[in-house]
């Protein structure tokens, strides 16, 4: 008796593998491939082809593009003392997306910062929130205005770490002209450097409010 059960068990088995078979095979055969192209954009990275150009783009966008790089220059923070040394350098990014004031400014305050935190480990991200949207103070002077978000880990090695979000706003005041700085090497900047100080911009002064 007990044989029989045995066997009838190891049938009800096989049949429920046979099922599940047929399932899965229907399945495969219904299976189908949606095709999509690719679609344009005007950044190299996302779209095949020649990049666009820089009338292609906008100045507005190649301006905005510009003070992101400059506010992420000015807080990311890396667990890696030799970039920030880097970064104070009179050559860094930063030099030459700002005026001599302003990286002087930024070298004896938030660089230092910056730099006792990467001591620690600490690692931070910026995002910018919203619309850079440019405004006027009661002297008449022209600011943008750039909303910011920091996220900070300051546990290395930590996987189940919530990072440490704060937020924050800068008033920039900018020159920015249309192209590229007309003396720069361009092959050099190209090999050795960030492409964003080929362009004819700098950050001139700065203001930060961090809630």
């Amino acid at each position: 008796m007990h044989a029989f059960f045995t066997g009838l068990f190891l049938m009800l088995i096989v049949f429920g593998m046979l099922v599940a078979t047929s399932v899965i095979y229907d399945s495969v055969k219904q299976f189908t491939v949606q095709t999509y192209f690719f679609q344009p954009d005007n950044l190299s990275e996302n779209r095949p082809g020649m990049p666009a150009g820089l009338n292609e783009i906008g100045d507005s966008r190649i301006r905005d593009m510009l003070i992101k790089k400059f506010v992420t220059e000015y807080f990311y923070i890396t667990p890696d003392t030799d970039d920030i040394k880097r970064r104070m350098r009179n050559d860094s990014t930063l030099s030459y997306l700002s005026s001599d004031s302003v990286f002087n400014n930024w070298k004896s305050g938030q660089a230092k910062q910056i730099q006792e935190q990467s001591e620690k480990n600490v690692m931070r991200s910026v995002r910018i929130v919203g619309d850079i949207l440019n405004t006027v103070d009661e002297s008449g002077n022209g600011y943008w205005v750039v909303e910011y978000e920091l996220q900070t880990w300051r546990r290395p090695n930590k996987m189940d770490e919530y990072p440490a979000i704060s937020h924050g706003k800068m008033y920039l005041r900018i020159i920015y002209e249309h192209g590229l700085w007309p003396d720069a090497p361009l092959e050099k900047v190209l090999d050795n450097y960030d492409p964003s100080i080929a362009f004819m911009f700098r950050v001139t002064q700065v203001e930060d409010y961090p809630e």
